[in-house]
């Protein structure tokens, strides 16, 4: 057997070798990743059988035997790393005849000759047997070729001016090694080279069969990696060099893998780079490319890369066939790739995911089952039917009004119930969030267990300034660790995203999808607040970036089905006020975008009462639901805002409260 034979023979003992370092242990199948800083207490590491392979379901590994030899032995060339499992599994090469024996076989001849007839004399045997083989020589010599051969033009659908710009050659006396027989042919081969010192050789013979059409020799790169750094557009990521070409062809921009096994060296120059264009993965149409697919999304979702899946080639295998079977239609889908907005590409794909009715069928048969999560405000929750469901809610108020404090009270409310609330805050620091929550559990705790004259006012501020905790007397902080005690019996389904960096609705995006994939449970998400949201484009108007933020922050609520709640500002010329559509900052988005629309003011007959509202320290503050996609308009609630310690409670809660 060849040597490719024995590589395939040694990967299939794979699950022998899991065994053997006692990888297949666990119960439940999965065991420490050894390429990252994987735990025994939470491993993340599994064996897939149906690709005989291991993958990590943490940082994305995705290796065969060889890998994993390497990273157990310490062994980063892959000649000691085969060696290394030749000698394990008592397997020799024979190098003349190409067989795999046990050692010890009879017939077994060591150390036998090459002969003049085994290898020829011209190029291959140099590229293989001198490691200062010139390649830029090599290429000169191929691309004046090139006119020798129709294939790149007729049989390809390429241009003259690509083949020239990528520098194809041709080679009609390209020498190869059999992988069957372990004879030498002589291919008329197309020469694409893929970097400076490598290449793809493809043979031109239509009848070759698919295993003895493509040699790659030199390095091992992706093709036209530079895109990443240079490209003015969405990168198209495809298989081969022919289908990056012909992304190419039709006037887009193109990576190619070379072969599925590159993907890892596509991770690792995208995470190098950064690219700013959106990767638009659309691999071969068959199982292996869907399924190498579905891993470069995870590791680019993990990056925070954005990325588009989207198949090129349409109805056809790959977008090379695309090309020369419907070369306009072909050329139309890459011009329409080429004008899409990146952030467009991602909310474009996610809705088309649940355009068909198809997809909603068996609920309206079985009966659709529509649930929502209750705020814990009772007057809220029955004018909203019930509490929050899938949708965008919008709550906006005045400075100081108490909007954050509001939003954060439902927060721990719904957590109380064992629900997960991801909170996105741009404002405030995960401290402080946490000392306001204290500071109203504590106000609460007072107050019930009439404490009021023995304990001094809790207030954020006091939690967390240290010269004042040191002056609260033991009775005090008995009190205060019983808050914290309760606090930490649903602290756990409280996740906060503090506004220490740039923080776009994009990203929003990914750290729900994170938090689903991670956890098993969908979550409220709670925007603090959408006005500072940072935009796609910096350039954009006001209004434009509200547009967009309005409109991404929608489509996460449709399509993870969860309630996403963002907390809105004013107009300044609004203040004091009673709360209109046009209050809010760059209304029109607001109005047409929310599913619930809810305001916020003091309460008071006029102007001037509202102003004398503003002043106390407990405030009437009144609730009113502008637009309600699903119920009412109009319908009120008042509450009782203890602004020191962020409290609301609702006035007459045993009623519905209806204007």
């Amino acid at each position: 057997m060849t040597r490719d034979q024995a590589k395939r023979y040694i990967k299939e003992k794979l699950p022998e070798y899991l065994a053997e370092t006692h990888r297949d242990q666990r119960r439940d199948g999965k065991f420490p990743c050894p390429f990252h800083n994987d735990t025994e207490e939470s491993p993340n590491m599994c064996y897939d059988k149906r690709r005989n392979k291991v993958h990590c379901f943490r940082c994305g590994a995705d290796e065969d035997i060889f890998s994993l030899i390497g990273k157990d032995r310490g062994l980063s060339d892959p000649k000691e790393i085969f060696n290394w499992a030749y000698e394990h599994y008592n397997i020799t090469i024979d190098k003349p005849t190409g067989n795999m024996k046990p050692r010890g076989h009879k017939e077994m001849k060591q150390n036998q000759p090459e002969t003049e007839q085994s290898i020829p004399d011209n190029y291959p045997k140099q590229e293989e047997r001198d490691k200062d083989f010139n390649y830029q020589a090599y290429f000169k010599k191929v691309q004046a070729q090139i006119a020798q051969t129709d294939y790149p033009t007729a049989k390809r659908g390429l241009s003259e001016a690509v083949i020239k710009k990528y520098k194809l050659g041709y080679d009609p006396h390209y020498k190869v090694k059999n992988s069957d027989t372990g004879q030498w042919e002589e291919w008329r081969a197309l020469i694409i080279p893929t970097g400076e010192k490598s290449f793809t050789a493809r043979n031109t013979d239509p009848d070759a069969q698919d295993k003895e059409r493509i040699r790659k020799k030199g390095a091992s790169v992706l093709f036209n990696e530079e895109a990443l750094k240079k490209a003015k557009s969405p990168i198209v990521i495809v298989e081969g060099e022919i289908d990056a070409l012909s992304v190419i062809e039709a006037g887009g921009e193109a990576v190619g893998l070379g072969s599925l096994a590159n993907y890892r060296k596509l991770i690792d120059a995208v995470e190098k780079t950064k690219p700013s264009q959106c990767l638009i993965l659309s691999l071969d149409n068959d199982p292996p490319g869907k399924a190498k697919t579905e891993e470069l999304a995870r590791e680019l979702s993990r990056m925070k890369i954005q990325y588009y899946v989207f198949n090129v080639a349409g109805n056809w295998h790959d977008p090379n066939e695309a090309l020369i079977k419907d070369r306009e239609a072909f050329i139309t889908r890459i011009s329409n790739l080429v004008n899409i907005d990146n952030e467009q590409i991602n909310l474009e794909q996610e809705a088309y995911k649940t355009a068909s009715n198809f997809h909603y069928l068996a609920n309206f048969i079985d009966g659709v089952d529509t649930t929502f999560i209750p705020t814990g405000f009772q007057q809220l929750d029955n004018i909203l039917g019930g509490g929050l469901y899938e949708g965008l809610y919008i709550v906006g108020a005045d400075p100081s009004m108490g909007k954050t404090a509001f939003a954060l009270q439902i927060a721990d409310q719904i957590a109380q119930t064992g629900q997960d609330v991801l909170i996105i805050c741009l404002e405030m620091s995960r401290n402080e969030m946490i000392a306001r929550t204290l500071s109203r559990l504590a106000s609460i705790y007072i107050h019930t267990k009439k404490l009021d004259n023995m304990i001094k006012p809790m207030t954020s501020r006091d939690i967390t300034t240290r010269s004042r905790y040191n002056s609260y007397s033991e009775e005090d902080k008995r009190a205060l660790s019983k808050v914290i005690a309760d606090y930490e019996q649903f602290a756990q389904h409280i996740y906060i995203r503090e506004g220490l960096e740039e923080i776009k609705a994009s990203d929003i995006r990914d750290l729900v999808r994170k938090h689903i994939l991670f956890t098993g449970n969908k979550p409220v998400v709670i925007v603090d607040y959408l006005q500072i949201l940072y935009p796609d484009d910096p350039r954009a108007s006001d209004k434009s970036k509200i547009d967009t933020s309005v409109l991404q922050l929608k489509h996460i609520s449709r399509d993870f089905q969860i309630p996403v709640l963002a907390i809105s500002s004013l107009n300044r010329a609004s203040y004091e006020e009673e709360l209109t559509f046009q209050a809010f900052k760059e209304s029109g988005a607001i109005e047409y975008g929310s599913d619930v629309l809810i305001g916020l003011f003091y309460d008071g007959e006029n102007k001037e009462a509202r102003k004398e509202e503003k002043k106390k320290s407990e405030r009437r503050i009144k609730l009113v639901i502008l637009k309600n996609r699903y119920g009412g308009i109009g319908e009120e609630v008042v509450y009782t805002f203890y602004a020191q310690y962020g409290c609301f409670e609702e006035e007459n809660s045993n009623n519905k409260n209806t204007k």
